[in-house]
């Protein structure tokens, strides 16, 4: 009897094997650069009420050297609390927090 991935592309099913291992292998490592981190210089996402179309955003603050992300929502900042804030963002401004780039001028 035939199993499904017998009449798929092998080598497509190859390439995504490889791909899930190295995204695990990545998040092992962003997690192991995360739980060393000093988390010295952050961005943030201000607060926004919301209206009667759109949810509100909570406010968010994400560390530039390891990209650890909390909400200062629920029991506040604790890993970043005490960091240094480089730049706010407003609400109008979350996809430029989102994909914030090392080469963009602070």
């Amino acid at each position: 009897m035939k199993t499904i991935s017998s009449f798929m592309n092998q080598d497509i099913l190859s390439i995504e094997s490889e791909i899930i291992s190295v995204n695990q292998k990545l998040k092992r490592k962003i997690e192991e650069l995360q739980s060393k981190c000093a988390h010295d210089n952050a961005i943030e996402l201000d607060y926004s009420p919301g209206s009667i179309l759109f949810k509100a955003t909570g406010p968010k603050r994400k560390c530039l050297n390891c990209y650890y992300e909390e909400s200062g929502w629920d029991c506040g900042y604790q890993k970043l609390k005490n960091s240094n804030i480089v730049k706010k963002f407003e609400t109008k401004d979350f996809h430029s927090y989102y994909f914030i780039k090392p080469h963009e001028q602070i």
